[in-house]
């Protein structure tokens, strides 16, 4: 026995199976093993792509696979030679078909009499369950999600936007936390909103002027509260909630990009401009939650960035 262990989660909707995901798990006592675990998922038109895996099957599929097995099968088995035409006596198979506790089916395979090692020709099946709309829905989400956003940020930004989902309906869409902005110069700003029920009910700004720049003003300080959030200008107008700052990290880390280059002509004169590219930034150290999405604009080095830092996430019950 190799100790590997290979599995494929299939997820159908329909009947008709719209994801398959692979996991390869290497045994722990194999230290001369230097590949990384083959893992991947496939989704839409790239269903099938991958060989490793099992088959793109649903358990329809699965229980006629076992109904055909579980029938009578002769103890002699034979087959012809491919050259000779000289019967060939088979194995004797070992049919394995189990019923789970859950009352479905667990098991169904077989093996050849005698054979010890990675004999078995089936299927095992674990953690199967059902999915509600509301599952489902969510999954469609996370499956989108994963095809379109930038491979080093999805993995990290979904399990954020499951964590902050999931708090959010514990706490009743009810939190406070900060937005903070610095400069090299030693400015800085903090705008703190709270939120009740999903709606933003309180908005306060202060702000920190280091002495060698202040110049005689002094640093602004304020709370807005009911009809009155967003009057100041200050705090760059930063009357969001959390969703919002998701949805905005959604859009930012889709990485939609236009041309590197593109032609201009001034007065009869033509020249290539080249675009600058952003480079976006993502974080979640907020206990899980988003702490950082914005981008920098390629070559510039004071004051470039631009999106949330967020800081001082707290609940209230």
């Amino acid at each position: 026995m190799s100790g590997y262990i290979y599995e494929t989660t299939i997820t159908v909707k329909g009947g008709e199976v719209v994801k398959r995901a692979f996991d390869e798990q290497q045994p722990a006592h194999r230290t001369d093993i230097k590949e990384a675990p083959t893992k991947w998922v496939e989704t839409g038109d790239d269903i099938g792509k991958h060989r490793e895996g099992a088959n793109i099957v649903t358990m329809d599929d699965i229980y006629t696979y076992a109904k055909s097995l579980v029938r009578t099968i002769p103890k002699e088995l034979s087959s012809l030679d491919a050259d000779d035409r000289t019967p060939i006596k088979m194995p004797e198979l070992i049919v394995y078909f189990v019923i789970a506790k859950n009352g479905l089916i667990g098991t169904a395979g077989s093996r050849p009499k005698g054979c010890m090692d990675d004999c078995f020709s089936g299927y095992g099946i674990k953690s199967l369950r059902w999915l509600s709309q509301i599952e489902f829905d969510h999954y469609t989400k996370v499956q989108e999600l994963e095809s379109t956003l930038m491979k080093e940020h999805s993995s990290t930004y979904i399990k954020s936007l499951e964590l902050w989902e999931t708090q959010k309906a514990v706490h009743n869409n009810s939190y406070k936390f900060s937005l903070v902005w610095g400069s090299f110069s030693g400015y800085s700003n903090t705008t703190t909103i709270t939120v009740k029920n999903g709606e933003i009910v309180k908005r306060a700004y202060k702000e920190h002027i280091p002495k060698h720049i202040r110049e005689g003003r002094k640093p602004e300080k304020w709370v807005e509260k009911g009809k009155n959030i967003g009057k100041h200008a200050e705090g760059g107008n930063t009357v969001v909630a959390l969703d919002h700052i998701y949805s905005y990290a959604e859009c930012l880390l889709r990485g939609v990009k236009g041309p590197q280059s593109r032609e201009i002509e001034i007065d009869g004169e033509k020249a290539i401009v080249r675009n600058l590219t952003k480079k976006v930034y993502f974080s979640a150290d907020n206990n899980g939650l988003i702490s950082t999405i914005g981008s920098t604009l390629e070559g510039c080095m004071d004051d470039c960035f631009s999106g949330y830092t967020i800081r001082d996430i707290k609940w209230l019950d």
